[in-house]
């Protein structure tokens, strides 16, 4: 009778332990994401100095907009080292945020800086060629024509970022053509991705603070998930 018991006890307590564990390590998975993406909006923060400094400097911001892009260059080297970190945090769970944050800065400044010239260079286009037409018959056709290219180029940068952590070996060249295919092939997740940036946008604009270092992180890991999914079709 005793060891009838006995026997029951622990099959109750394996069921409760069963039942524990995955609320355990649910939490865990929650809470490595949280602090990561924490680490990873420093980073961003960190990366975004520059830009913020002369906004606050220059006299006039909206005049000054191509100096503000040349500002903004470092945000993409520190856009792909987030993604890196992110993606080591999937192959291998104990992987320090902070370490893989400088790992991949070290492994992709150089690409992700040219990802992000690129971008800064086809603002600066559109930005000028929209005024050059602007009270035109043409700026109705060629207005949201380059707006949308302008967008998709975005979209396509964070999705070479993406590739850029996920598959470090792969030529430069490669690592363009597959972020831009795989934007224009996931419509739905590209325009989750551009929702999610552009209301980041927004929010650093009215708080910088909590825009760049609390939600920076968590928005850029919105986007390596779309970006991630995108690259395992």
């Amino acid at each position: 009778m005793s060891a009838v018991t006995d026997r029951r006890a622990d099959n109750r307590a394996g069921g409760v332990r069963g039942l524990l564990q995955p609320r355990r390590e649910t939490f865990e998975s929650v809470f490595g994401v949280v602090y990561r993406s924490l680490m990873v909006g420093v980073g961003v923060g960190i990366a975004a100095l520059p830009l913020a400094a002369a906004i606050v400097l220059v006299a006039e911001p909206l005049t000054s907009w191509p100096f503000l892009l040349l500002c903004s260059l470092p945000l993409g080297p520190a856009f792909a080292a987030g993604c890196w970190s992110f993606q080591r945090s999937r192959d291998a769970a104990d992987a320090g945020p902070l370490r893989e944050v400088g790992i991949g800065l070290l492994r992709t400044w150089r690409p992700a800086l040219a990802v992000w010239s690129l971008v800064c260079a086809l603002t600066f286009v559109v930005v000028i060629d929209i005024v050059a037409v602007w009270g035109t018959p043409f700026a109705m056709l060629l207005g949201p024509l380059l707006v949308v290219v302008l967008l998709l180029a975005i979209v396509a940068a964070f999705g070479v970022f993406a590739g850029l952590a996920a598959a470090p070996g792969l030529r430069f060249r490669a690592q363009l053509l597959g972020g831009l295919v795989r934007t224009v092939r996931r419509p739905g997740t590209s325009l989750l991705s551009l929702v999610l940036l552009a209301a980041w946008v927004v929010i650093v604009l009215a708080q910088p603070v909590l825009g760049l270092l609390a939600l920076g992180g968590f928005v850029l890991y919105a986007v390596w998930s779309n970006a991630a999914a995108a690259l395992a079709d």
